[in-house]
């Protein structure tokens, strides 16, 4: 290629790209509108802020607008080193004609509340990083912004560099999410990580806070109250409700042991300290505590101070980063402060982030879960014994137990995997042992699962096993999913009534590669057992005869069928199954 054709080319497409991000205007800069910002509290996040409205030239010529850092409050006089005007009155930012957007950067309710409702009262557009603030007052101040006819963001008050509130209000927007289920605080998560890898309680806190990923006083955090407000951020504007941490079940991580974990992974699970958000109709279940989670979760991935979210409904998602730090808190404040600058171009559209619905919140002491449960029992005949009585007579059933060898003293460790119960009934539980149980000492309890059996399940049976499915469970809705094949929408505790009746004894879920197909027998406690659709071989005489049998024999009352990957699962099922009594759970 000629030399002088190589120049030209060149030339061209630096012409396009000038065109592109708008450099080939003359009046770029004489036309550029400017935006006015007042930064209140210059701490680690306030600082980080400065630093990036200083060096973001790249808004300026995306959106024709500059941001100009008109002035900084702080109560520390020796923090004004940004060559700036400062001041330490905070009516200062909200009396100045020239700043259109205030960022609240302080921390905690005093001032910062009374600050934030007299900006919005002055039609200042208020941008805020502050969890607490919005988790008690996030409505009132909503409206407040309505009623001035400005706008309030807060991205920057959950999940630090992860843009999840936009994601919750914008895109997802098309979806229905039932569940919010995230390890949304760094401190924990990083202590449970490192204990997970052998470090004890407290040399993990040390480490963290060395790191910078715990406060020096880190009761807020390991406590689960930094969570529950974040989740009840989240919750509210996911439901289109309001409601507040005061409302969130929280428990911390302080009574979890380096035992505790390294039980867990032999069993195949990790804790985390998981924050839970559940609609039932008309009903929430808002929960933060330590959680053994599944280790092909993907939340069980998760470690050091790394922040995640899934959310489940139409649509299965999860986001993941940094939820705290200088740099990705910073990052969402700004992502906000230009989101006000665009909006403040336009014509004025109100911003409403709380709805009205209303909910029950559910009692956390009576959501059913799995326990693991941990005791020291005194190493004498008996002592199993005196557990197992104990448990039965609060109608608690044992999955597994596990005596360890290894002694503490004159005792030894026991380890308990209980089916679904609920909270209540286990603490209940754990006093009569406390009161009274000479041979136990109680150490720990950790809720086991997601308790996605709380969920309603479609279940699929023949059309012949209607009037059964009736005469157990009364009047149930039901509807023809194709020909004889009818479906229906069961609880947990219908299903469980039906396996008994069924003989396939009691509720456990497993699915197959493609994630589609649950299965009813309960494995929970034998995993080897191959995954599939598993139905009942018995007929009603067998039924009869047989009575009620589990799986712990050697899987009686199950069947279980392959299926070709692109064939529908439910009616291949039905069309391999030769016996009358056919039931699918399908999820």
């Amino acid at each position: 290629m000629p030399a002088d054709t190589a120049v030209a080319g060149l030339k061209q497409k630096s012409l396009l790209m000038k065109k592109t991000i708008g450099l080939d205007r003359k009046d770029t800069m004489a036309s550029q509108k400017e935006i006015g910002v007042g930064i209140a509290g210059v701490g680690t996040i306030g600082t980080g802020v400065v630093k990036k409205l200083s060096r973001d030239t790249i808004f300026e010529r995306e959106a024709n607008l500059k941001l100009k850092l008109e002035r900084i409050v702080d109560k520390r006089a020796e923090r004004n080193v940004f060559g700036c005007p400062f001041s330490t009155d905070f009516d200062s930012i909200i009396n100045d004609p020239k700043i259109d957007i205030v960022v609240e950067l302080m921390g905690g309710y005093d001032p910062s509340y009374e600050f934030i409702k007299s900006a919005l009262e002055k039609g200042k557009t208020v941008v805020t990083a502050n969890k607490a603030v919005i988790d008690r007052y996030g409505k009132e101040l909503d409206e407040l912004a309505i009623k001035n006819k400005t706008y309030l963001f807060f991205e920057a008050s959950v999940g630090g560099g992860i843009p999840i509130i936009s994601a919750i209000e914008i895109g997802m927007i098309g979806n229905s999410t039932d569940s919010l289920i995230g390890i949304l605080n760094g401190t924990t998560n990083y202590i449970l990580t490192r204990m997970s890898e052998g470090s004890t309680y407290e040399a993990a806190l040390k480490e963290a806070q060395a790191e910078g990923f715990a406060e020096a006083n880190p009761a807020f955090d390991v406590q689960g109250k930094d969570a529950a407000q974040k989740l009840a951020i989240l919750a509210s504007l996911n439901f289109d409700c309001k409601v507040s941490s005061e409302q969130v079940h929280t428990e911390g991580i302080t009574g979890i042991t380096r035992e505790d974990i390294a039980f867990a992974a032999e069993l195949g699970y990790e804790v985390k300290l998981l924050a839970i958000a559940r609609r039932y109709k008309d009903q929430l279940e808002l929960r933060v505590h330590p959680t053994m989670i599944s280790k092909s979760h993907p939340l069980a991935a998760i470690n050091r101070n790394i922040n995640a979210i899934y959310l489940s409904g139409d649509a299965h998602n999860m986001l993941s980063g940094e939820g705290a730090g200088r740099k990705p808190t910073a990052g969402a404040v700004m992502s906000d402060i230009k989101n006000a600058a665009k909006a403040l171009q336009k014509e004025y559209s109100p911003n409403k982030h709380f709805g009205e619905n209303v909910f029950k919140i559910r009692k956390a002491k009576e959501i059913n879960s799995e326990f693991y449960l941990n005791f020291s029992g005194s190493d004498e005949p008996g002592t199993l014994r005196e557990l197992a009585g104990v448990l039965a007579e609060e109608k608690i059933n044992i999955s597994q137990v596990r005596q360890i060898a290894k002694k503490r003293g004159d005792y030894v460790p026991i380890v308990v995997m209980t089916d679904l119960t609920n909270q209540a009934t286990i603490e209940s539980a754990i006093k009569k042992i406390t009161e009274t149980g000479k041979r136990l000492r109680f150490n720990s309890a950790i809720r086991v699962g997601l308790n996605e059996s709380e969920e309603t399940t479609q279940i699929f049976f023949a059309e012949q096993t209607k009037e059964m499915i009736r005469e157990t469970l009364g009047p149930i809705d039901i509807e023809n999913y194709n020909g004889d094949i009818l479906v229906a929408d069961l609880k947990s505790g219908e299903i469980t009534k039906l396996c008994e009746k069924f003989a396939l004894g009691k509720i456990g879920i497993w699915k197959n590669k493609e994630g589609k197909i649950r299965s009813f027998i309960k494995v929970s406690n034998h995993p080897n057992y191959p995954k599939g659709i598993y139905m009942s071989t018995y007929s009603k005489e067998e039924v009869k005869e047989k009575g009620k049998r589990t799986i712990d024999e050697k899987i009686p009352g199950a069947h279980r069928i392959e299926l070709p990957k692109n064939e529908d699962p439910i009616q291949g099922a039905f069309a391999s199954y030769k016996d009358p009594i056919p039931l699918v759970l399908h999820k």
